[in-house]
């Protein structure tokens, strides 16, 4: 009997009056609780369930940097055909026996029906809630019961009663279309309740049987199929312009009054409690921020006025003759301008509210993780903005939140002036986030662990990381080295400064000595659209960083691991082999940079094995650097000859970047320069015997008593050690080179 199995489990499906388990869904895997080891203990509320008879033997995802895309993976499933999966997976009609009497937004927990209830599981919509018929109260029309919201993993949204709304509940999962399906491994030996690692996450396409029932078989795609077919921006505030007009004789200036017809209040203005509340209306390819007011005897139509001399908020300014807005279709769009108006009193104003964040991590949070929660913040994240036009609603559990935000913070770039919703119509979230990452040479990928997160291309290690793999990592001694002939790129457009109404800016450059390289009809030029950014020279940056990556074709190498190496997409992992072809055509590399962007993974019970697809992109720089550190010498405790204390963080910022404080940029072996505050060496070439948080002590001391404002450095490039000289960027000697060592590149 293997020591591990795999097991599938279903968002929706379970027990959800299970006792101990924190996920209580029903895990389908080979074998049932009597393979256990220890059967009490691991699977104590009979959550295991016999019948998986097959799951894919391998699983192979790549992606491509350049063009921002990833290579979607699908799996099937087969199941034992048994009363229990006909009864979850194939009944084709569900009865209800009540309906919801009562709104209900998404952290209620309470629930008012309109007859009694028995089970202890209610599903309304795509949400279960795990229900206490013994707290049931009689109520006017119906019954009121205490209720778990987002029960069995599903996610917990606000509901309607009104007659255009879907009130009915049901005692089952009714709706499996798009549920999440989720792969995982499972020790048969573990002595702890549900212990399991998720190997992948996707959501379900199809349910078939081909065989009268004998076999029911699942086919899923993964999270990024889920994002192909979401869709935001259907429900968002929109009509048609009745009419404008312009009011002279105001303290502000000319005010415009516009009167529009829609179907709902917005957003913006819904929550404000401000006076007065405003929002951002578009008609035709003019924005205007005004306040909004209902009008009462003409129901769905709404009185937006927007203030100030220049009377309009983004687009082209407004026209001489007024009467060409009339008919003229409007909408609510959104934006990242801090400027914009709140849905939430200023004072109080956070990361889930509008306007939209311009943090690039936390813009995609928002627009992942919003459920719909009419415009109150809801309860999916700390970003969730309750938008309900803006709800991506991707379960916060399989969104890789401090990885997005990470990969926001390091990108160097802002989206001080990104706009949403300026076209009409609905937008499609997979094409738009790849939009969005590609001209940032990124894309949104998963996780091991079955999450979305977002990977950037890059060709340098994160300070500090141990990612590696050496010859002994190897599964198979076969190396798979693809020179890759074709794929520089010589030519770039990008377009910038998007704003409603107006002609983008653009800017294309061309590598004109690449450009003459190429052989005939091999011209390769990519166009990207920079959202969010409307300087020049931020769009120059993104260019040269396009064309500096793909100056020339860069190589793949494969290599089949045993999977105790476990990578992520977007690693930079340091290879060294005897195998692998250097840039000057010899074979053997040592600790050279590779970026990881495929995968293929083979998880069978009786071997596990995965072949990585690495980018050699240590060619792009042949050696490169971080900027060096420096510390600060305190004035307190008094510096002596040999031991100083230096000032926490003068030089880094303790909440970004490798390196949390000055004194972590250095470490016993260093040799290192003590100056004055001008930079005139008081003590050269010493030794670091200890640091010890911000306590740095030198070996035979320094010769001088260091003063407080003194600075200590890395010392001079040919007395330091091996890992400074790898480390840091170093200041050439008169030669031109580093004591006979090749020049360097910053890395930052």
């Amino acid at each position: 009997m293997p020591r591990i199995q795999h097991a599938i489990k279903i968002e929706g499906i379970g027990d959800a009056s299970a006792s101990t388990a924190t996920d209580k869904r029903y895990r389908w895997a080979y074998y049932d609780r009597a393979a256990f080891a220890n059967k009490s203990t691991v699977d104590p509320d009979s959550l295991y369930r016999a019948g998986l008879q097959m799951w894919p033997g391998e699983l192979s995802i790549d992606v491509d940097f350049r063009a921002g895309t990833v290579a979607r993976s699908s799996l099937d499933f087969r199941l034992r055909g048994t009363d229990e999966i006909f009864r979850l997976l194939y009944t084709l009609r569900h009865l209800f026996t009540a309906k919801i009497i009562a709104d209900m937004d998404a952290t209620q927990t309470t629930i008012d029906l309109s007859a009694q209830w028995t089970a202890d599981v209610l599903f309304l919509e795509r949400e279960a809630m795990g229900l206490d018929t013994s707290s049931e109260t009689a109520i006017s029309g119906g019954y009121r019961y205490t209720v778990v919201r987002g029960a069995l993993e599903t996610d917990a949204t606000a509901h309607g009663s009104d007659a255009t709304d879907d009130v009915f509940c049901f005692d089952a999962c009714h709706v499996l279309a798009g549920r999440v399906i989720e792969l995982v491994s499972i020790p048969l030996d573990g002595s702890t309740a549900y212990d399991e690692t998720v190997v992948w996450a996707g959501v379900i396409r199809d349910i078939t049987t081909g065989n009268a029932g004998v076999t029911i078989e699942i086919a899923a795609d993964d999270l990024l199929g889920l994002l192909d077919r979401t869709q935001i921006l259907k429900d968002r505030a929109q009509g048609v312009c009745a009419g404008a007009r312009l009011e002279s004789g105001r303290p502000q200036g000319d005010q415009l009054s516009l009167f529009l017809k829609g179907d709902r209040t917005p957003v913006a203005g819904s929550q404000v409690s401000s006076d007065p509340p405003r929002a951002l209306f578009m008609v035709g390819d003019i924005v205007v921020r005004g306040e909004w007011i209902d009008s009462p005897p003409t129901p769905g139509q709404f009185n937006g006025k927007a203030r100030g001399d220049s009377r309009t908020f983004a687009g082209r300014q407004l026209p001489d003759d007024l009467s060409e807005l009339a008919g003229q279709g409007w909408r609510e769009p959104f934006s990242t301008r801090s400027d914009a108006p709140s849905n939430v009193d200023v004072a109080s104003t956070g990361d889930n509210t509008l306007p939209l964040s311009s943090h690039p991590g936390k813009y995609l949070l928002q627009i992942l993780t919003t459920t719909p929660n009419n415009g109150v913040a809801g309860p999916n994240g700390d970003y969730d903005t309750g938008v309900n036009a803006l709800a991506g609603r991707i379960p916060v559990r399989l969104v890789d939140t401090e990885g997005i935000l990470a990969w926001g913070d390091e990108i160097g770039v802002t989206f001080d002036d990104l706009w949403l919703g300026i076209e009409d119509g609905p937008l499609t979230v997979g094409p738009y986030i790849q939009e969005l990452l590609a001209p940032l040479l990124s894309a949104l990928v998963p996780t091991r662990d079955g999450k979305l997160t977002v990977a950037r291309m890059s060709d340098q290690q994160i300070y500090g990381s141990t990612l590696a793999i050496g010859q002994s990592d190897l599964a198979t001694p076969e190396i798979v080295h693809a020179r890759t002939l074709f794929g520089a790129v010589d030519t770039v457009s990008v377009q910038y400064n998007v704003q409603p109404g107006l002609e983008p800016d653009r800017i294309t450059a061309q590598d004109v000595v690449k450009y003459r390289r190429q052989p005939p009809g091999e011209a390769q030029s990519t166009e990207r659209i920079l959202r969010g950014v409307s300087q020049r020279p931020v769009a120059m940056s993104i260019i040269q960083q396009l064309i500096g990556r793909f100056h020339d074709p860069i190589p793949l190498v494969f290599l089949t691991l045993f999977a105790t190496k476990q990578f992520e997409f977007g690693d930079v992992v340091a290879v060294t082999s005897d195998k692998i072809f250097a840039g000057d055509g010899t074979r053997g590399v040592t600790n050279h940079p590779m970026l990881v962007v495929s995968r293929q993974e083979v998880f069978e019970d009786e071997s596990h094995i995965i072949v990585y697809g690495l980018l050699d992109v240590g060619l792009i720089h042949t050696r490169s650097g971080w900027i060096a550190p420096s510390a600060t010498v305190a004035a307190s405790p008094a510096p002596t000859t040999t031991v100083i204390t230096v000032n926490a963080n003068d030089f880094t910022d303790p909440t970004a970047g490798p390196i949390s404080t000055d004194a972590a940029g250095f470490a016993a072996g260093d040799f290192i320069d003590l100056v004055d505050q001008y930079g005139t060496p008081r003590a050269t070439a010493k030794k670091i015997d200890s640091v010890v948080g911000s306590v740095i002590t030198v070996l035979a001391g320094f010769g001088v008593t260091p003063a407080a404002g003194d600075i200590i450095r890395p010392t001079a490039y040919a007395n330091c050690i091996t890992t400074q000289q790898s480390d840091w960027v170093f200041v050439a000697r008169a030669a031109g080179d580093l004591n006979g060592d090749d020049a360097k590149t910053y890395r930052i």
